[in-house]
């Protein structure tokens, strides 16, 4: 019988040694892919640009296909056909919820701009009354010695939070540019599928 070597005789018996080795060689494969990030990144812009609608289309295929075979079958439709009546369907109803969502919003948005008057003059009679009494006497002196002090802070807030929504105006119409052409793609993705 042949003498096993130290290294074997180590690590062959003892779980718990293996399972620290195994935690480290996946820590040091983390490490790693962290390093060398840079080389993934065509590949995450691929997947974020096609991966998308592919993989809505292939989710809708599968909740679809049952349909479509039973189209097919019941109406001896040619499967093209019941494909673009499904995905009419699907089309005209998503458009239908989304025009119902815009007229409920809309409807609320103008509701609260009418309002807003009204509001405003009860919350501002409401905080009225409530600093009259003795009681906020030292709040509003406190109020009353930083007026200033918050005046300039509200400056220099705006100033930089109107400099970074300037700048995320362009991450708005890059999202809003992958939505649009993710629900422009899917459906042609999906008929093909």
């Amino acid at each position: 019988m042949r003498e096993q070597s130290w290294y074997r005789r180590w690590l062959s018996g003892n779980n718990l040694l293996n399972g620290l080795l195994v935690i480290l060689l996946i820590l040091l494969i983390i490490f790693l892919s962290w390093q060398i990030r840079f080389i993934f990144e065509p590949v995450r812009a691929l997947f974020t640009a096609v991966g998308a609608p592919i993989l809505i289309a292939g989710v809708f295929y599968y909740l679809l296909s049952p349909l479509v075979k039973w189209l097919t079958r019941r109406t001896r439709l040619p499967r093209h056909l019941a494909i673009g009546l499904i995905l009419i369907a699907m089309i005209g109803l998503v458009a239908g919820l989304v025009t119902i969502l815009i007229l409920v919003l809309r409807t609320q948005v103008i509701t609260f701009i009418d309002h807003w008057p009204s509001y405003w003059h009860h919350s501002e009679q409401f905080i009225n009354e409530t600093f009259k009494s003795s009681q906020f006497k030292p709040v509003r002196e406190f109020l009353n010695q930083t007026n200033t002090g918050i005046n300039q802070n509200v400056i220099d807030w705006s100033k930089k939070y109107l400099t970074t929504g300037v700048a995320g105006i362009g991450s708005v119409a890059s999202t809003l540019t992958a939505v649009g052409i993710t629900a422009v793609s899917t459906p042609f993705i999906l008929y093909y599928m």
